[in-house]
């Protein structure tokens, strides 16, 4: 009797609902952009290295949302490249599940703006911190960070960046303009 309740309040454990996609996923969309620019010299050629992932607003790992292909495949054990999410994304034992829904070529120079439906992604509504990371050069990278709601109503935010360990000359738009919004209809809304 003891072992049958223990077991049965052992298994209800289990089903019972634990972090940040455990609640009913939100429906909307959850749009991220970024822009890779030249770097302002030609003396050095910037990695481009990219990556993009959510936490909670206390600093919990969700999940990635884009690594480009070089992190993907070996990149991230290289702690210098992309270091804030090498540190947070446990990648080497989360990339046989992340990998194949979150890997894509790196991002062409220019606009590129991601889409993510949050009820496939499981998404639950609350405050989100979105991150996204470019490498330069070196151990030199960009970090652009700053908090979306996700559920209710359509709102967007403009991320801050800040430079690891410090800004490299010539390359302080690398990155740039990363924005995420959130809204309900599918389809992007045409300003």
């Amino acid at each position: 009797m003891f072992r049958r309740i223990l077991l049965s309040l052992g298994c209800l454990v289990l089903l019972l609902p634990y972090g940040p996609m455990a609640e009913e996923a939100a429906s909307g969309f959850l749009e991220l952009t970024l822009h890779l620019n030249p770097a302002d010299t030609e003396e050095f050629a910037p990695s481009y290295q990219t990556v993009a992932w959510l936490e909670m607003p206390e600093g919990e790992y969700v999940r990635s949302l884009l690594v480009s292909e070089y992190m993907s495949y070996g990149g991230f054990m290289d702690p210098d490249l992309c270091p804030n999410w090498h540190k947070v994304s446990d990648w080497e034992v989360n990339y046989e599940t992340e990998m194949d829904a979150v890997t894509a070529a790196t991002p062409g120079l220019d606009e590129t703006v991601l889409t993510f439906n949050c009820e496939k992604e499981k998404l639950s509504p609350g405050v989100y911190k979105y991150l996204v990371q470019t490498h330069i050069v070196e151990n030199y990278n960009i970090l652009y960070s700053g908090e979306i709601r996700i559920g209710g109503d359509e709102n967007e935010s403009v991320a801050e960046v800040t430079f690891s360990p410090s800004e490299y000359p010539g390359a302080n738009r690398v990155l740039a303009g990363v924005q995420a919004r959130y809204y309900q209809t599918s389809g992007r809304v045409e300003e």
